[in-house]
């Protein structure tokens, strides 16, 4: 069976899209309240801390590699897409050493200036763990892209299972390192990034990477850019917010997100489908405000109904789900659902700007938010701690949100030059025609044409392959 016929049908597409971001997003939810029921306050504080670096390095990572995967080569020729993704493949392994290292010479850093011993550890244990964790996140975007978003279900129940074997394991005992629970989480995923490798029959290559970010130059850089500074500033209001109050603030707000996080499904599943889907819609030359907007209503409604339900929850209930930690959740519950309501309302506009390729564009609306951010959040934290930091996030988000539509409905109405130059071939195509200058040019540097049961021959194009 070759790529192309190994493709799912329409509905069968968005069946296991949301059956794969259902699995992502309720066992990561799972793993949260694990952890606030088995550490203390101060632990899972320094367990969220360690969740908040996790999370922005491997959003700046998909900015750089899996969305502008998604973007670029979600329709392009199943060869163009092969190198693509032995390209992407290999750069998320660069990436993920790269950051593995930053994260290993930052708990070096918090152990000399006297940083809690946990926090340290569960740093540390992340730098080990970011290849795995990033080649496997890889691996899912390119499944998406290709519309086999069953292989991505399977490589993530692999993932799931044998984390939670693992983390079952370490929980048991009396004494509970931040270190090991952080590297068994590693575990399960450096499993599903090697399955990976032989679900697609891509062999990554690291030593592509420089080409890889030449290649989607337009896109990656200024979407990391975005990502960076947007994600940058809650991240480091994090840091400040543990700076100024202790690790228990954290602790708190990261606890208040879990009950959240089953919304992950919702944002995940809806982005993962409809990116694609987006990006054809541009890329036909119609406009994106009516499937955006129908989008963001449907998806911040259904957020909007789970902050009222979480308003009003008995803290007994409270108190089963979360342990000890409900009390700080229960403080900041209000801020962090406004935020929360927020991102899915602005969703369509913010998938409308990647699907139309103005990144650009994306980057007006971070230097709007980030900075209000970082100052609201940090002037929060020092007058009001976790409450007050909390709401001077919330106030920068929902400016944000009010940029960031306003952007979109400009940038939808401009000219889409792109869409020329990527046109599909006509039905006598000219090869000096510029429009497919990049398909061919990717073509020529893999001119692999042997298919068995969908996998190209590797030895082939390597013996051919052009100096």
């Amino acid at each position: 069976m070759t790529e192309e016929s190994g493709r799912e049908s329409g509905k069968s597409r968005i069946v296991w899209t949301f059956g794969d971001q259902a699995l992502a997003s309720l066992s990561n939810f799972a793993l949260s309240i694990v952890m606030a029921r088995s550490l203390s306050d101060d632990d899972y504080g320094s367990f969220g801390l360690m969740l908040v670096t996790f999370t922005f390095l491997i959003g700046l990572g998909r900015a750089g590699i899996g969305d502008p995967y998604v973007v670029r080569f979600t329709d392009a020729d199943p060869q163009v897409r092969r190198q693509a993704s032995r390209q992407a493949a290999g750069s998320a392994i660069t990436f993920g050493v790269l950051t593995g290292l930053v994260c290993v010479a930052a708990a070096a850093v918090m152990h000399g200036i006297g940083s809690d011993r946990q926090a340290v550890l569960a740093i540390l244990g992340l730098g080990i763990a970011m290849p795995g964790l990033m080649l496997q996140e890889t691996w899912r975007s390119l499944f998406f892209a290709s519309g086999r978003p069953r292989t991505a279900t399977a490589n993530d129940a692999v993932r799931t299972v044998i984390q939670f074997a693992l983390l079952g394991l370490l929980i048991s005992q009396d004494q509970r390192s931040l270190f090991l629970i952080t590297l068994a989480w590693g575990v399960g995923a450096l499993v599903g990034a090697v399955m990976g490798v032989g679900q697609t029959r891509v062999l990554p290559n690291p030593g592509e990477t420089m080409a890889w970010f030449r290649e989607t130059r337009d896109l990656n850089l200024k979407m990391a850019a975005d990502f960076s500074f947007n994600q940058g500033a809650t991240t480091l209001v994090s840091y400040v917010v543990a700076v100024i109050v202790g690790n228990r603030a954290i602790g708190a707000i990261r606890a208040a997100q879990t009950l959240f996080s089953p919304l992950n499904l919702l944002f995940s599943g809806v982005s993962s489908a409809a990116l694609p889907t987006l990006t054809r819609i541009a890329m036909s030359g119609r406009s994106l405000v009516r499937p955006a907007l129908l989008m963001s209503f449907l998806i911040g409604g259904m957020t909007g109904a789970w902050l009222l339900i979480l308003l009003f929850v008995p803290s007994s209930i409270g108190v089963e789900i979360l342990g000890e930690s409900w009390d700080g959740a229960r403080s900041v519950m209000l801020p962090m659902g406004i935020i929360t309501v927020t991102v899915g309302f602005v969703l369509g506009a913010s998938l409308g700007l990647k699907a139309l390729r103005r990144a650009d564009q994306m980057l007006r609306v971070t230097f709007v938010q980030a900075p209000l951010m970082l100052g609201l959040g940090s002037v929060g934290g020092w007058l009001g701690s976790a409450e007050g930091a909390a709401w001077g996030m919330a106030a920068a988000q929902v400016t944000g949100f009010v940029a960031c539509w306003v952007i979109f409905l400009q940038a939808d109405a401009m000219p889409r030059d792109w869409v020329a130059q990527e046109a599909g071939p006509d039905p006598d195509p000219d090869p000096d025609e510029q429009g497919h200058e990049e398909q061919e040019r990717w073509a020529r540097e893999e001119p692999e044409q042997q298919l068995f049961a969908g996998q190209v021959t590797e030895e082939t194009w390597e013996q051919h392959r052009r100096p």
